[in-house]
């Protein structure tokens, strides 16, 4: 969950938590232990908003046409974000999809956390 924090520009480095993923700041709470427990917190409060906004787009993509020029038009608009893909698939074969696809896709049901070398990624089937 750390290094997807960190990678996430629309993680809260300031604001609630002023310097969330800076310790030597003294204008946050008074103890290093208390303040990785203030980000730790606001990390897991904005991957659950993620993950229930990557069900809603996953549930939505269920409505996608079956013809793939028209899915792609569908899919295309759905995300709403450019740093979420969608991909529907048929049969086990991706059919269309929309926005950026950063890492494989993996055949799990559910979320799961997919990592490499220069991404790593939440992924809800």
């Amino acid at each position: 969950m750390l290094a997807w924090w960190l990678r996430n520009p629309l993680l809260p480095y300031a604001g609630a938590t002023p310097g969330a993923s800076d310790f030597s700041n003294n204008s946050s709470p008074a103890s290093p232990d208390l303040r990785r427990l203030t980000a730790l917190r606001e990390m897991r409060q904005q991957l659950a908003v993620t993950e229930s906004h990557l069900r809603q787009v996953a549930g939505a993509a269920l409505s996608a046409p079956v013809d793939p020029e028209r899915a792609f038009d569908y899919l295309r608009k759905l995300p709403g974000n450019r740093a979420i893909g969608v991909v529907v698939t048929q049969d086990g074969a991706p059919l269309a999809w929309g926005g950026q696809i950063r890492t494989a896709l993996t055949a799990d049901s559910g979320t799961s956390v997919i990592t490499t070398p220069f991404y790593t990624s939440l992924q809800v089937a």
